[in-house]
């Protein structure tokens, strides 16, 4: 655990928790956290971000299980910059104090939301030892990697438009949303042969997004859905193997199709 002082006024905090029932299941539990109010009036700055893992794996070696779940946050206020800059620049005795320094936006702020869940299994289908019988020497792996990330961004402003931006279509309180999932499923087959070989995977993805906002206020940009959304299906090859005294990591996929998914590399 480790705490200590913010930039201005606040605090932070760095703790994390780990926990080992046996050789074959460990897990952790992690939290960092910022509150800082700034030196400036509306600066105030406080995140939040835990994170938990778990791995686990059968007596034999089976079967292999990697997970961790995060949940973060951002808040910013947001003050635009000191509204009259000649005041500060004059080193008058009436603007020493910062915290007193009119700024250029009120009641401003933004927050950034993220989550993420990453799951990763396989199990042998068969094996092979070495002459020591201790390692590995070829074995084929059966496995499944789904990741789901979750993003969403906030910007609120609860008077009226200010000058401070120009001229603007909306002159009210303004609160609006952006939000960005996406899922992805792998599965996958992999032939490790440590001593001739190296590590061969062949994979398959299936992945969906979803990424959008709240409203469209411009209609002349020819945009009439408020969320862009989509599958794709890719095939793809990884091998990690050595040739002579070099190291050689390739790989490769193929998102066939025809919209804004689909590629290679």
């Amino acid at each position: 655990i480790s705490a200590r002082t913010g930039l201005q006024q606040g605090q932070v905090l760095d703790a994390i928790f780990t926990l080992n029932f046996s050789k074959r299941l460990n897990l952790s539990i992690a939290y960092k956290g910022l509150r800082s109010l700034g030196r400036y009036l509306r600066s105030l700055s406080s995140n939040g971000n835990f994170r938990t893992t778990m791995s686990y794996r059968t007596p034999k070696d089976q079967y292999r299980l990697r997970m961790h779940i995060t949940f973060q946050d951002f808040f910013n206020e947001e003050n635009g910059g000191i509204e009259n800059v000649d005041n500060f620049e004059s080193n008058s005795d009436n603007f020493q104090n910062r915290e007193n320094i009119d700024v250029n936006l009120e009641d401003t702020d933004n927050k950034l939301k993220g989550t993420r869940l990453y799951l990763d299994h396989n199990y042998k289908l068969f094996s092979s030892k070495d002459s020591t019988g201790q390692k590995d020497f070829n074995n084929l792996k059966l496995g499944h990697i789904f990741n789901v990330e979750k993003k969403s961004y906030n910007f609120s402003q609860s008077i009226a438009t200010p000058e401070y931006f120009g001229n603007s279509f909306n002159i009210n309180e303004i609160n609006e949303n952006s939000e960005n999932l996406l899922t992805n499923n792998q599965a996958y087959l992999e032939f490790n042969s440590k001593y001739i070989l190296g590590t061969f995977k062949a994979k398959a993805n299936y992945t969906t997004v979803n990424y959008g906002y709240d409203s469209i206020y411009n209609s002349n940009i020819g945009l009439s859905k408020t969320k862009l959304t989509g599958n794709a299906v890719s095939v793809g090859a990884e091998w990690k193997g050595k040739i002579g005294g070099f190291q050689v990591d390739a790989d490769a996929n193929l998102t066939p199709g025809q919209g804004y998914l689909a590629g290679n590399y």
